[in-house]
């Protein structure tokens, strides 16, 4: 794949967010955050706890407003949530389904929010179930599912439509090592096919097998962003390594 940051191609972003600041009360989970997620790419977005990586995200999907700053999601404005949520999928801070249906019942009742219905409903339905790997699981009840299932499960609901922007928090949490290499299959290609892939993780590891832009926040700042290379420079260090200098650094420039 073309990275973005060839010399001469200027990345086109699913995703720009510009000096973007939110606080709850004493506490700044946002500050002036800029960071750009350029399309077709699956971008990773790393940092400690506490770093603003699930309050970027909630929003970027319109759950979370800023208290300043502004932004773009597929091309509409970010104050504009309902103009680019249909072409958005995701699955942050855990599944939340209904305990008492079915996971293929969940997802029609998703697919029905997300105006699908009929033919094409039950065609995105058996598509997402088998793309994430429950299509065994998907006339049991929810509530009988292991976790790990219930996270594959919602998963095959971020899926539905399509979606050109697939927004993931923590997406392996719960899953089984077979399940997770699964993901790791799966997420590329849906990037090769136009999905423009926007993911949170606390495995360093796993992104580094599959992402190919970076964005590593520290308290509501963006660090650095870009491909593996502009993060890392020549340094030679892994992107783990690499991530843990750049948070030492910004917790000892706020120490001094």
């Amino acid at each position: 794949m073309t990275s973005p940051r060839e010399p001469g191609n200027i990345p086109e972003a699913a995703v720009e967010l510009r000096g973007l600041r939110k606080g709850y009360r004493k506490v700044v989970a946002l500050d002036d955050l800029s960071v750009l997620v350029p399309r077709g790419t699956i971008t990773g977005l790393i940092g400690p706890n506490g770093a603003g990586k699930t309050t970027a995200l909630r929003v970027v999907l319109g759950l979370v407003r800023p208290d300043r700053g502004d932004g773009a999601v597929l091309g509409r404005p970010l104050g504009t949530p309902r103009a680019y949520l249909g072409r958005v999928g995701s699955l942050v801070e855990g599944p939340a389904l209904y305990p008492g249906l079915s996971v293929r019942r969940n997802l029609a009742v998703l697919a029905a929010i997300g105006g699908l219905r009929g033919a094409r409903a039950r065609t995105e339905i058996d598509r997402a179930l088998e793309l994430a790997g429950v299509t065994r699981q998907a006339d049991r009840p929810y509530r009988t599912l292991s976790a790990g299932t219930r996270q594959k499960a919602a998963i095959a609901g971020a899926l539905l439509g399509d979606p050109e922007l697939l927004v993931l928090d923590e997406p392996v949490n719960g899953l089984d090592p077979g399940s997770i290499r699964n993901l790791r299959e799966l997420l590329p290609a849906l990037r090769d096919a136009g999905t423009t892939v926007l993911l949170s993780s606390h495995l360093l590891g796993e992104l580094e097998q599959v992402c190919d832009w970076y964005v590593v926040l520290s308290d509501g700042r963006c660090l650095a962003q870009g491909s593996a290379h502009d993060v890392t420079g020549s340094s030679g260090n892994s992107l783990e390594e690499h991530f843990l200098q750049l948070v030492r650094a910004a917790q000892d420039a706020r120490a001094s």
